[in-house]
């Protein structure tokens, strides 16, 4: 998720809890540990092999934030949301499908 996407979504979550963030959502070097295995299997690939598994790697986290939007979507109240939901579902479809592009080419 973007960094801008990233500060929306805390402040919207900030006025629906009254809970600022904490230090650790704030950290943006925090490490995912999924992420961490997924640089891992990769750190030997180089060239066109490390191309590949790029983007078969990120054709699934895109594809996710997809699925979580158009469930949520239909039960977002928050107008803010809905908009996030909907762009995300559109640059991330967006997106997924260049990487097919690639992958094909």
């Amino acid at each position: 998720m973007q960094l801008a996407e990233i500060d929306t979504l805390q402040r919207i979550r900030a006025d629906l809890t009254g809970d600022e963030p904490s230090e650790a959502d704030l950290e943006s070097d925090e490490e995912d540990p999924h992420m961490t295995s997924d640089l891992g299997n990769m750190q030997d690939m180089a060239g066109s092999e490390l191309d590949r598994a790029f983007l078969w790697e990120m054709i699934p986290h895109h594809g996710g934030a997809v699925v979580v939007s158009h469930r949520a979507l239909p039960n977002l109240e928050n107008a803010e949301l809905r908009d996030l939901a909907e762009t995300t579902i559109a640059a991330q479809t967006r997106e997924m499908n260049a990487m097919l592009d690639m992958i094909e080419k």
